[in-house]
């Protein structure tokens, strides 16, 4: 609304607000449930090696705040360079934007709807369930390394490649408020316009990290 109003496209705000809290998921200058739970799992998996190390939940903290600024800014810098103008081909009047139809679902469709949602809860996955399956492969194995290091990489790339993930659980909602402006926008053109954002992003926070650790500068308080 905020780019309609202002007489932006308002798709680009839209991706652009999508990509934001995806991909800058970790990006976070307050301490969340996700630094509560992945600071758990490492513990319990690094204890196995060393029984008197703790992963503290401030441990990507420092390094965090600093990405904060550095994602703006490259969501920013690809908003105007490339979401703007590869989204001009598409309608965003809402004029061709179709009518909302109402209709009975029967029994038969009710249940399969049920049914639907239960399986596809099995193969929705979060941040911490990614870190619960690879965190004992990791951490153990890049022992050498700091244990808040290795899970700082891996937010990395759970975050930045979340817009970009086909199974994301929020695509049918973002694409349901871009179809009330563009009705034709698929799945398709949406993945299509989040991955130079990902890429991106990969990339920016992957020099940041590389940087940061070649100056030794603590990841977080520890």
């Amino acid at each position: 609304m905020m780019f309609k109003t202002v007489g932006r496209n308002p798709l680009v705000g839209i991706i652009a607000s999508f990509v934001a809290v995806f991909a800058g998921f970790s990006a976070n200058v307050f301490i969340a449930g996700t630094d509560l739970l992945i600071s758990g799992i490492s513990t319990e998996v690094v204890q196995s090696v060393r029984p008197d190390h703790e992963v503290s939940v401030l441990a990507n903290w420092f390094f965090m705040c600093v990405s904060v600024p550095l994602i703006t800014c490259i969501i920013t810098v690809i908003t105007h360079k490339y979401a703007e103008p590869a989204l001009q081909r598409f309608s965003h009047s809402g004029e061709d934007a179709a009518e909302p139809v109402t209709a009975e679902l029967s029994d038969t469709e009710q249940r399969a709807l049920r049914r639907t949602g239960i399986v596809a809860l099995l193969f929705i996955y979060s941040g911490s369930a990614q870190w619960a399956l690879m965190a004992p492969v990791f951490l153990p194995m890049l022992m050498g390394l700091e244990p808040e290091a290795v899970q700082a990489a891996y937010r990395i790339a759970d975050s930045s490649t979340n817009v970009i993930s086909p199974i994301t659980p929020y695509l049918p909602l973002i694409l349901a408020f871009i179809h009330s402006y563009s009705p034709r926008f698929t799945i398709g053109n949406l993945l299509a316009t989040a991955l130079p954002y990902s890429l991106a992003i990969l990339s920016g926070w992957i020099v940041l990290f590389f940087v940061w650790y070649a100056l030794g500068l603590p990841f977080g308080i520890y």
